[in-house]
């Protein structure tokens, strides 16, 4: 796959979590050892996630949040209460507020999601950024490292 596409970015993590698609065994124990995922339902995956999922590590999910399927979230992120993702890739510290809507979305590191924002398939948010309580990106929409987008 050309992953420099977004569509095709979230396609390459799919197939990982469907084991359509081996990674390298990585030689950093440390990172190898981090995280957690979750390929199948099991007694150890929370009620909240619904797999294929990958989480990493030091994330806090609000038990009323809905994670996945076919979700990776990174190191170090927030999810809010009733917030639900899917079919998503967030880097790490990533905040997703309450009730906030990200699918078919990929959110690069240190992004803030605000309260009832909407990411609809295709959007791209940059390192840094952030999208305020209440806004609604259409398809495919992007959002620049660093900038702010306002509520429409």
């Amino acid at each position: 796959l050309d992953v420099g596409r977004p569509q095709q970015y979230l396609q390459a993590h799919r197939d990982v979590l469907k084991g359509l698609l081996s990674l390298a065994p990585s030689n950093d124990s440390v990172a190898a050892a981090r995280g957690s995922l979750w390929l199948a339902p099991g007694p150890d995956v929370p009620g909240n996630v619904r797999t294929p999922a990958f989480v990493g590590d030091r994330v806090s999910i609000d038990p009323s949040a809905t994670i996945g399927p076919n979700v990776v979230i990174g190191d170090g992120c927030e999810i809010g209460a009733g917030a639900v993702i899917v079919d998503s890739v967030l880097w790490d510290g990533v905040r997703v507020a309450a009730h906030a809507l990200v699918s078919d979305a990929i959110i690069a590191s240190a992004v803030v999601i605000g309260e009832r924002a909407v990411l609809s398939a295709g959007a791209v948010i940059g390192h840094g950024a952030h999208v305020t309580a209440g806004t609604i990106l259409e398809a495919d929409a992007r959002v620049v490292a660093g900038s702010s987008v306002p509520t429409h």
